[in-house]
């Protein structure tokens, strides 16, 4: 469990701080997990201000976890059954299983509106 748990944590800090090749270059950005690509429903990741931003629904439902979003609280709800992970808009925090966790994001997690 605690495994579990440091591998979202690790996913989550990762999706939103890695600096990607494409960064350099002009090519699109694509994702991939275990050797599959993640598709992502008419908003591609984008890089701002040097960091890869990847659209958190994407990425999750790829893993298994239903993704629901409360506009009111402006809050991403992740879960999987075992876990469930809670993202709020414009922090670098998130909790897991109600836990704050103790990493916090190097980004923080932002709408962005696509045109």
């Amino acid at each position: 469990m605690k495994k579990r748990i440091a591998a979202i944590s690790l996913v989550l800090i990762l999706v939103f701080s890695l600096i990607p090749v494409a960064a350099f270059t002009n090519t699109a950005i694509s994702v991939t997990i275990d050797g599959h690509p993640v598709s992502f429903d008419g908003h591609p990741p984008i890089i701002v201000d040097g960091r890869m931003l990847v659209p958190t629904r994407g990425v999750f439902e790829h893993l298994g976890f239903e993704v629901s979003w409360n506009s009111l609280a402006q809050q991403v709800t992740l879960s999987d059954g075992e876990q469930t992970l809670i993202l709020t808009i414009g922090s670098p925090s998130f909790t897991v299983n109600g836990v704050q966790s103790r990493r916090e994001l190097d980004v923080p997690a932002r709408i962005i509106i696509c045109a």
